[in-house]
């Protein structure tokens, strides 16, 4: 009569075995998805072990004990071959899913099927056994294995081994979203495995029996969770992470449904919180202002344009590229979606458009207005100093009213064109209001990379009086600071750059770039705020751009309603330092 002990067990071993038909219908739904054929192969494998192993405890007699126990070997050599195939599989490593190879892998496998059903006529398995009787159980105990058992043990244990280590390596390298995934599955496998080990070593806790029963069913629950906690076969690892890793650019991996796969360093400093994991969760619901480009590239898996979006007060501009990752079948798996931000570029762009309408509007008003202007103010005045002939009273005060409308209007403009080289003449202010921290650190984390490539030090101070949030145009205000940050990097060598932001008094806020660059020699200093002027013949040979930079930030700053000043000396750097008023009129922006 079986006692409570034999029934645990054998109920145990049944539950198993029947969760294991359960994940493997579950699997089933996943088609095309990575790892699923050796995963329902080695459910399969550790389904009939459990079933067969349970047959045998439950058997008295010793024959029984040993049919089953060779029908157990159906499963123990599906398993490893199985965990094998999807650790491959599952960590990206495709050949091995040839059916060519996946054959070669089962030739062991299948002879010792073979050999366990034939032991009887020659003990290659099991050369001596006995039928192990106590007060609680009686099993089916294996005095000396045969010399097949170590063939497949060795190789068993093998598969084991190279199975772990590409989930190992996969897990080293893979998003947090997948981590959890394969630490579950890890564990999974490695339960009945340590259990067995425990048990031919003879250190089980139960002498003579082995307790992978327990492990079995420990194995089941966590495959389970893996599937339905971190959606396992749904949300599934499709490319090496350390391709998107290297990227210069945001990078995200997305899935069909729009969930995040992947990201690298660039792409988490757009998160809404960069402090939350984001990987498993969908891009829109991470990323607010996403939902402004969602129309442009929804249902598409391939794009490549430029589009604009406004977050926390800031107008950005970014390119947008969308290639489709293919799975093994032919399918599309993924998205690989790549943010270029070219907000630089295309400020670069009105910059440059701005100056060719204000040198054409320049010219148009030199030819067309004041050369007539000129003209008309000459003649009028030589009518009223008789030059043609003494005039009447009415003559003389018409011909004066022709030339006081005259001088108006020279004055104007002169006003317009002196207007046109201070202000950028078209240009108009968006004011708003906007958390200035955040456009600081938009520009810190930009140029971290550049600095760590020159081995330089970036620093960033925001004195602790300085507001939360400032009004005024934060697109400039950011073009503004990148034109010095960039200058700061670009003529610094060696040492640091400093930005520091303070309360230079109640009414106004100072930004100070310092570097420990080249500096900037004295006779050229006067010319620095000069359309295409660099610091030195030897420095823009070096450095590419026209010298519009600081010609730029001076009349931006100037349109902003405020002051730029600057500190050099040659060999130990210069500080540049801005001020502005803590909030802007929206009357003073035009």
């Amino acid at each position: 009569m079986p006692n409570w002990q034999t029934g645990l067990i054998v109920s145990l071993l049944l539950i198993s075995s029947a969760i294991s038909v359960v994940l493997i219908s579950l699997v089933a739904r996943k088609k095309g998805a990575p790892g699923v054929l050796p995963f329902k192969l080695m459910a399969a494998g550790i389904g009939v072990w459990a079933l067969f192993y349970a047959f045998e405890i439950a058997s008295p007699a010793m024959q029984a004990k040993y049919i089953w126990s060779q029908f157990q070997y159906i499963g123990i050599s599906l398993v490893p071959v199985g965990w094998f195939l999807f650790a491959q599989s599952y960590s990206g490593n495709s050949q091995w899913m040839d059916w060519k190879k996946s054959a070669v892998l089962m030739i062991v496998p299948g002879i010792t099927i073979l050999i366990a059903f034939t032991n009887s006529s020659h003990g290659l398995l099991w050369a001596d056994y006995s039928l192990e009787t106590s007060a609680s159980l009686s099993v089916f105990l294996v005095e000396r294995y045969g010399i097949w058992w170590w063939i497949f043990f060795a190789y068993s244990y093998g598969l084991l081994f190279a199975g772990t280590l590409r989930i190992l390596q996969a897990m080293r390298n893979q998003a947090s979203a997948f981590k959890g995934q394969f630490e579950l599955i890890l564990a999974s496998v490695m339960l009945p495995w340590l259990s067995n080990v425990t048990y031919l070593g003879g250190i089980s806790l139960i002498p003579h029996v082995d307790l992978s029963p327990i492990a079995f069913t420990l194995s089941a629950i966590l495959l389970g969770v893996a599937i339905f906690r971190f959606q396992l076969f749904d949300l599934v690892p499709v490319m090496n992470p350390t391709v998107i890793r290297r990227l210069d650019a945001a990078a995200f991996v997305l899935d069909a449904k729009n969930r995040i796969l992947d990201l690298n360093d660039r792409a988490a400093i757009l998160l809404d919180d960069p402090n939350v994991s984001p990987e498993g969760k969908k891009i829109e619901t991470e990323i607010s202002w996403w939902k402004e480009i969602m129309p442009k590239i929804e249902g598409r898996d391939e794009a490549n344009q430029d589009v604009s979006l406004t977050h926390n007060g800031f107008r950005r501009y970014y390119n947008i590229q969308i290639t489709p990752i293919w799975s093994v079948g032919g399918n599309t798996a993924a998205r690989l979606v790549i943010l270029h931000d070219i907000t630089g570029d295309k400020l670069a762009d009105e910059a440059m458009a701005l100056a060719q309408v204000k040198t054409e509007f320049l010219a148009k008003v030199g030819h067309e207005l004041r050369s007539p202007l000129t003209s008309i103010l000459g003649i009028a005045e030589m009518l009223d100093y008789g030059v043609y002939g003494p005039l009447s009273e009415e003559q003389t005060k018409a011909v004066r009213m022709i030339s006081d409308s005259t001088q108006h209007m020279t004055r104007m403009v002169n006003d317009l064109l002196q207007q046109s080289k201070l202000e950028r003449g078209t240009f108009r202010l968006d004011v708003t209001e906007f958390p200035v921290r955040d456009l600081l650190n938009r520009i810190l984390e930009h140029y971290r990379p550049m600095v760590k490539l020159k081995g330089l030090t970036l620093k960033l101070d925001v004195e602790p009086d300085v507001p939360e949030k400032i009004r005024c145009d934060s697109l400039r205000l950011y073009q503004i600071l990148v034109n010095l940050t960039d200058n700061a990097i670009k003529y610094t060598m060696k040492g640091s750059i400093h930005i520091r932001v303070f309360r230079s008094d109640n009414n106004k806020i100072t930004f100070q770039i310092a570097d420990t660059g080249v500096g900037i020699p004295k006779d050229v200093q006067r010319l620095i705020f000069n359309p295409f002027q660099q610091v030195s013949p030897e420095v823009q040979y070096r450095e590419s751009g026209f010298g519009l930079g600081l010609s730029i930030v001076k009349q931006l700053v100037a349109l902003m309603g405020g002051e730029v000043d600057f500190e050099s000396e040659v060999g130990k750097g210069s500080t540049f330092t801005v001020n502005f008023p803590l909030t802007m009129d929206v009357e003073n922006t035009e």
